[in-house]
């Protein structure tokens, strides 16, 4: 298997086509933590962390970023195809 290393990321940095599916569960995500944490309350600003996990996907030499959600589930999204998918 291939390693995470500075020159693999270095190699497929710029080579995404878009992110629009992964930016929009990013945004779906953040949304949902915040109303989980607000509960029926109501705050002025509210800070948020989000948990990622980055890997090589050798079977497409590319790189999977995931993102693991308050509910136990982890999403990801591989470089080189606009979707996410459930890990």
């Amino acid at each position: 298997m291939t390693q995470l290393t500075s020159t693999y990321i270095e190699q497929h940095k710029n080579t995404t086509n878009t992110y629009e599916a992964f930016g929009k569960l990013i945004f779906e995500t953040i949304l949902e933590q915040a109303q989980s944490m607000i509960g029926s309350g109501a705050v002025d600003t509210l800070s948020l962390s989000l948990d990622f996990e980055l890997s090589p996907a050798t079977e497409k030499d590319c790189l999977k970023v995931c993102i693991n959600k308050s509910n136990g589930e982890k999403w990801c999204f591989n470089q080189f195809e606009d979707k996410v998918f459930q890990d």
